[in-house]
């Protein structure tokens, strides 16, 4: 994840969203949660809501993640059927991203 803070990771970037193999690339390749508490360490955690433009934008680049960071494990929440995430998540808007670590 530092690597890609400081511009170390080359990304694909996709945009676009409207469907094919960038649509399914999210839905098989990234695992879709309801708690994110039960998310285990090392992992990014997508809050988004399908009719967000943003998100629908951001997934296909989401999904490259894992090509990028392969040591992370990519979850998403899809908060129009999710209950309200808990404490420590504060989302407020469409994308957040949260990177779980070791203690929490």
């Amino acid at each position: 994840v530092d690597d890609v803070l400081e511009g170390n990771v080359e990304m694909e970037a996709s945009v676009g969203g409207e469907g094919g193999e960038t649509d399914f690339e999210f839905e098989t390749k990234v695992t879709h949660v309801a708690d994110p508490t039960a998310v285990p360490p090392n992992s990014l955690i997508l809050f988004y809501a399908p009719w967000c433009s943003y998100c629908t934008l951001f997934k296909p680049t989401y999904a490259s993640l894992l090509t990028s960071l392969p040591s992370t494990h990519l979850y998403a929440v899809n908060m129009d059927t999710a209950p309200p995430p808990p404490p420590p998540y504060d989302v407020q808007g469409f994308p957040t991203i949260y990177y779980k670590t070791e203690s929490g």
